[in-house]
């Protein structure tokens, strides 16, 4: 982020956040027969050995005394915004027989973060941030590659037989395709197309809309080199609209048992998450009913409905300096792919649950773009002292 065109100051840097991103994901493939168990190992081994990489490389490079002040600033910077968002999880108090989660969540979400942090700190120039995009996108196309390979090629049995989580696979699909789209050119068959075909078999519609909204944002941002993903954007949601697989996911899911559909299967059991949501803010509309594990099938209701209208405008706050910060350096690849599936995940999760999982490589992926934004944010209000950044268009950002 600091010295744009520079030989990066950490060459393995960008390989090793690609490969700390996809780490949960490949754990949870390894452990998958126990999801819970599958979520909590991936948390942990991505939180402490890999951790530690961003502050060895650092101190290492700076020396002990300037390597600590760098981390320092960047995390003191990270908690001045981050420091809201445990207000955020705060409101509505704590409830008795979920004291764990209620402070196990924010406390890894915020560890997260500024973890993030550290690694984008290593990221130095945008040449190192190109070569970070370039090895999350092949990683992911491994990931893609993997899934398309051991997964039923019928997304209707895909999800009538639990094989594997479509709607999950679709967003571990969507983060590749965006960034793959945003990379170099050569990644569009490397990278985007493996992780397009896997998205078909999932007949994720919510991924497509999620994805749709990405790539349009990338064609506003850099409009001549991602016409592009719109073309195949447009292909692939002509040949989903006009196949009958939507149509056959939906009406076997309706033809099972309740016990059998599942909450999470098709069209079927959302509409009542959404009214059970809704019915709970309306209960306590102000600070709302604190964390709880219940699972809404869309981040807004949840947020209302664990923290009121209070903690949703808090929310809104922080997203809006996120992405504030983001716009400003929208010249960059990472920023501007970074914004793109910022928005994308942002409406991807009007039919998913919690926005930050650190145990989830698309959502360390956003939490890449909350810390972006912050960090960039605030070294154009001058409070990364030193800092100057160069704009593609020839000027600078203090």
């Amino acid at each position: 982020m600091e010295r744009p065109g520079s030989a990066p100051a950490y060459p393995w840097a960008p390989w090793l956040f690609g490969v700390w991103a996809w780490l949960p994901a490949f754990v949870i493939i390894a452990l998958r027969q126990g999801e819970a168990f599958a979520a909590s190992t991936a948390q942990l081994l991505t939180s402490v050995p890999l951790a530690l990489w961003p502050i060895v490389l650092i101190v290492a490079h700076s020396g002990f005394r300037a390597g600590v002040h760098r981390l320092a600033l960047r995390s003191g910077l990270l908690l001045s915004f981050a420091a809201p968002y445990a207000v955020l999880c705060a409101i509505g108090g704590l409830n008795g027989n979920d004291l764990l989660l209620t402070i196990g969540r924010p406390a890894s979400e915020l560890v997260s973060l500024l973890l993030v942090g550290g690694w984008l700190a290593l990221l130095s120039g945008e040449a190192s941030e190109r070569r970070a995009l370039t090895a999350f996108a092949l990683i992911g196309a491994l990931f893609c590659t993997y899934y398309m390979v051991t997964t039923p090629v019928d997304p209707v049995y895909m999800r009538l037989a639990g094989a594997a989580n479509a709607n999950q696979i679709g967003l571990y699909a969507m983060a590749t395709m965006l960034s793959s789209a945003a990379g170099p050119h050569w990644l569009w068959g490397a990278g985007f197309v493996p992780a397009l075909v896997l998205w078909f078999r999932t007949n994720s519609r919510a991924s497509l809309l999620g994805t749709g909204a990405g790539l349009v944002t990338l064609a506003l941002l850099r409009p001549r080199a991602r016409v592009l993903g719109l073309v195949a954007l447009a292909a692939l949601a002509t040949a989903f609209l006009f196949t009958d697989a939507p149509v056959r996911v939906v009406s076997d899911m309706m033809a099972l048992e309740d016990p059998q559909r599942g909450i999470g299967s098709g069209l079927s059991g959302r509409t009542e998450r959404y009214s059970s949501g809704m019915v709970r803010f309306e209960e306590r509309p102000l600070l709302g009913h604190g964390l709880h594990p219940n699972n809404y099938h869309n981040a807004y209701i949840e947020i209302l409905a664990q923290h009121g209208l209070v903690g949703g405008v808090l929310f809104l706050l922080l997203l809006r300096r996120a992405l504030t910060g983001l716009w400003r350096e929208r010249r960059a690849p990472m920023a501007s792919a970074l914004l793109a599936y910022a928005v994308g995940y942002l409406v991807r999760v009007m039919f998913e649950g919690a926005l930050l999982r650190p145990s989830n490589s698309a959502g360390i992926l956003f939490s890449t773009a909350l810390a972006y934004g912050w960090l960039a944010l605030g070294q154009a209000r001058g409070v990364l002292s030193g800092t100057r950044r160069e704009r593609s268009d020839g000027g600078t950002v203090s």
